[in-house]
């Protein structure tokens, strides 16, 4: 199965607080491949809102997403997706 890692920087001004954390969860809900996040300690289910909570990023805070799967490559253009565009909070 592939294997993707990315690193992504929180651009939005409040971080990845409950929104942002949900819309994360929810947009790798939709692919079978797992996928976590790691702000600088251990990673987090990616698919977790409240895992995604804890890692407590603020704006400017880099985290790295990995995905394995399948359909890792297409989870992880979605997830830029979504730090490209601040979740929507630009």
């Amino acid at each position: 199965m592939p294997v993707v890692q990315s690193s992504f920087v929180v651009t939005n001004a409040l971080g990845m607080h409950a929104r942002p954390s949900a819309l994360f969860a929810k947009t790798a809900a939709r692919y079978d491949a797992r996928v976590s996040v790691r702000n600088g300690g251990g990673f987090v289910d990616g698919k977790s809102i409240l895992d995604l909570l804890t890692i407590g990023a603020q704006k400017g805070t880099k985290l790295t997403v990995v995905a394995d799967g399948s359909d890792a490559d297409a989870l992880m253009q979605d997830i830029r997706g979504l730090f490209d565009a601040a979740f929507g909070e630009k």
